[in-house]
């Protein structure tokens, strides 16, 4: 099982749902009885715009996550990241889209795929989750990524083990001093123009720590 998680320890945990077969019965009786709570389709078993319909008809308003994990579905991934409204995140499968395109599953060899999600992502405004860290002994090794992964641009990460979780919400959430910088710099934009510890202020780097404060749980980025 899979667990998303995202700066706040209240945030929602969605667990991995993977339905193998794609006969319509089989997929409505998974559908009905697993979409009580939020889950995690494989895209490359079941396309979005099914689980839509079926969900639809079943008058359910759970939303999806899915996961981009072989070099077919990093080719689409525009296309599924608009696929329903339904669809809450994309994360990255970093072990399987490795294996499909013969890399490691290491930070580097996949960061090309990273930065397509990411553009997916941010055009259709869904939640890009970056892939979670597969080696349960290296606590520094998954707060290095964790910390990577926010700096990319990645809103939340994937944790494998309950013990991972502290360290990935300590990477993406900001820090006290980030979160006054923030406030200076929003503070210098309300008058135009400004600049907040040697750097001149303007909207780019307003908009960019508006998304620190929402981190944070002190702004909501209008939709």
């Amino acid at each position: 099982m899979t667990s998303v998680h995202g700066p706040s320890p209240s945030a929602p945990v969605f667990t991995n749902l993977k339905i193998q077969d794609t006969h319509p019965p089989l997929v409505r009786e998974q559908t009905r009885k697993y979409s009580t709570r939020p889950y995690t389709p494989n895209l490359a078993a079941v396309p979005l715009h099914i689980l839509d319909r079926l969900l639809t008809a079943a008058g359910r308003g759970t939303r999806l996550i899915g996961i981009v994990e072989s070099a077919r579905g990093l080719a689409a991934v525009e296309g599924i990241a608009r696929a329903t409204l339904r669809l809450a995140g994309l994360m990255l499968g970093a072990a399987d889209m490795a294996a499909d395109l013969g890399s490691e599953a290491a930070w580097v060899p996949l960061a090309h795929a990273r930065s397509l999600l990411l553009l997916a992502c941010t055009l259709a405004d869904v939640m890009p989750i970056d892939s979670p860290f597969f080696d349960l002994r290296d606590a520094e090794g998954l707060a290095s990524e964790a910390t990577s992964a926010v700096a990319f641009g990645f809103h939340a990460k994937a944790a494998i083990h309950p013990h991972q979780v502290s360290r990935i919400n300590a990477a993406l959430t900001p820090s006290q001093e980030a979160v006054e910088h923030a406030r200076a710099v929003l503070a210098a934009d309300t008058m135009g123009v400004g600049v907040v510890d040697g750097q001149m202020i303007d909207e780019a780097t307003a908009h960019k720590v508006r998304r620190v404060l929402a981190a944070a749980g002190q702004y909501c980025i209008p939709q």
